[in-house]
């Protein structure tokens, strides 16, 4: 038989893909699956396997409850304010015009920034003499260390994380006005859709439908990946809040 050039080459192409997801990927799930399996005693340096005895103990503390609400809390509230501000951004940014571009390059600096670093500015952000405070100073309100609250350290992680994470998603609706043809809004201001709210409400969501299902699937599976800005900040405290 004739082979098809190119599907051999599509083959070649994707190879190395699979290569470096298998490795970086698959392996480690695989790997960590096991050896959750075994206990390991560091006294006697011993190694043994145990069952799922070690998903038992986690599901048995006190502690799995609290964080498992919290991260059901959190993935409603993250999610839904990061869609829609990051719709909020794309359409405010959606011209052409020198200054949007350069605004839309700023906000969408925090994306690009590591978490870990976004977490130790943020660290001052709320911390005593942070930002937050000094603009609330203006409103005569007194400082306050909101990372050592146990009442606001969790909204303070998730307004960092929605500030860092919507502009992401904006250039994902972004590329999605972009794509609607500008005869369709020529036809609705000609049918009278002039309001921003109806202009949302028979425009874009129908038509961008498709990016907001992917941007909240992105947003669903980050929120349940949180980790490293609740390590660095809180290390899940105070007293468990966060």
């Amino acid at each position: 038989k004739r082979k098809d050039p190119e599907k051999f080459t599509g083959i070649i192409f994707v190879i190395p893909l699979m290569i470096f997801i298998t490795v970086f990927t698959f392996f480690p799930a695989i790997y960590s699956f096991v050896i959750s399996l075994f206990h390991y005693d560091p006294f006697f340096h011993s190694i043994y396997f145990v069952g799922i005895s070690n998903y038992v103990n986690v599901v048995k503390d006190p502690a799995f409850l609290i964080a498992l609400i919290n991260v059901l809390i959190y993935t409603a509230v993250v999610v839904t304010i990061q869609t829609f501000l990051a719709f909020g951004y794309a359409l405010l940014f959606n011209t052409a015009s020198r200054i949007s571009r350069i605004a839309r390059a700023i906000v969408f600096i925090p994306a690009v920034v590591s978490p870990v670093s976004m977490s130790i500015i943020f660290i001052w952000v709320f911390s005593n003499t942070g930002l937050v405070n000094y603009i609330l100073s203006f409103f005569g309100i007194p400082p306050h260390n909101w990372l050592f609250s146990t009442r606001y350290a969790f909204p303070a992680i998730m307004a960092m994380n929605i500030f860092t994470t919507a502009p992401y998603f904006m250039i994902v609706y972004s590329a999605g006005l972009q794509s609607i043809p500008q005869e369709v809004m020529d036809a609705a201001k000609i049918d009278g859709l002039k309001s921003g709210l109806r202009r949302f409400r028979y425009i874009y969501f129908p038509l961008m439908r498709f990016s907001t299902i992917l941007v909240v699937i992105l947003g669903l599976t980050g929120a349940m990946q949180l980790f490293d800005q609740i390590y660095v900040i809180t290390d899940g405290g105070p007293a468990r809040a966060t």
